[in-house]
């Protein structure tokens, strides 16, 4: 039995085109955003983890983050991964007919921040994207949700490229795992979200021995065969599993945004890239079950591979990793 999840696109304010059940890929609509006196009115969704804080805009993680629209209806959230290369899911650019369909925004309130002198809504168009070659939006359980995305010029000042792990980070229960970006902040499936538009920050533990039994019993029930080391997240995985049934995790919007640990020197890194969610008990509370994030060392050949393709004399570095 397939796990059944929902895609972490930017969906509309009543998510009136999922589907019903246990989950389904979302089909996004139309993104609505409402300005006045440069602050947001209604964004359909309005962003920000759910369970999170409002994250200082001023940080280095909130100048590390970017604000994706594709197709000018769909967003997600990208990792800044050079001065002009973004790090995000490959779901949340492949309908791009050509790559400058994909916007980038370098903003700490989308689309109507307008603060003099720091973070503001400066805007560049992609130029290149790399798309895993596996990526299958039919086969979401398959992984490879990963694309690099070159846009042109640079990162406005003050902005600074996160760091991604080197290698796998182990994660047994009681581990903190911070997860953030520009997605909804409620997380049923039909409640209207209303809480102020900013990108947020939690912080969320990996699936628990007691999350695990309970997700094996519903299995067995429908004659699936699963077991606990599946749900392990170690380094042979290319997915990680995160718990959200404490009411604080990703949700539609936050897709492609990162998942970070602290590494043995101490410093936050990137370990994983939001992908999908799902909730297999209250399909209704769609984003209070799992999350599951694309590992960024189980991919870090493809992902080095593919800067290497992409990058060009506005690249800063010469390696990502």
């Amino acid at each position: 039995m397939k796990l059944s999840v929902l895609l972490i696109a930017f969906v509309s304010f009543f998510l009136a085109a999922c589907s019903g059940g246990g989950g389904g890929k979302s089909a996004p609509a139309k993104m609505k955003i409402v300005c006045e006196d440069g602050k947001v009115k209604d964004l359909g969704g309005n962003p920000g983890i759910i369970g999170g804080q409002t994250l200082n805009k001023d940080t280095w993680l909130a100048r590390g983050l970017v604000y994706i629209v594709m197709n000018d209806e769909y967003s997600c959230t990208g990792t800044l991964v050079d001065t002009n290369v973004v790090l995000t899911a490959a779901h949340c650019v492949d309908l791009a007919y050509y790559p400058s369909d994909i916007k980038i925004y370098f903003t700490h309130q989308p689309a109507c921040d307008r603060e003099s002198g720091k973070i503001s809504s400066v805007g560049s168009y992609a130029e290149v994207l790399e798309i895993h070659e596996d990526w299958n939006a039919q086969d979401i359980q398959a992984g490879n949700d990963l694309a690099l995305v070159r846009f042109r010029g640079q990162a406005p000042q003050g902005f600074q490229p996160l760091k991604l792990t080197t290698e796998f980070i182990p994660t047994p229960e009681g581990s903190r795992i911070v997860v953030t970006g520009y997605g909804r902040t409620v997380p049923y499936q039909k409640k209207p979200d209303v809480e102020s538009s900013f990108v947020r920050v939690a912080t969320v533990g990996p699936m628990t021995a007691k999350h695990k039994a309970k997700m094996m019993d519903l299995y067995q029930k429908h004659g699936a065969v699963i077991t606990m080391e599946e749900m392990e997240n170690s380094e042979t995985d290319n997915l990680l599993w995160i718990d959200q049934s404490q009411g604080k995790g990703v949700c539609s919007g936050d897709s492609g945004g990162p998942a970070l640990m602290k590494n043995d020197q101490g410093a936050y890194v990137v370990m994983a890239v939001a992908s999908a969610v799902g909730n297999y008990f209250d399909p209704e509370f769609y984003c209070g079950g799992i999350a599951k994030h694309t590992s960024v060392s189980f991919y870090k050949n493809w992902i080095e591979g593919a800067y290497q393709k992409i990058r060009n004399w506005d690249s800063q570095k010469t390696t990502l990793f």
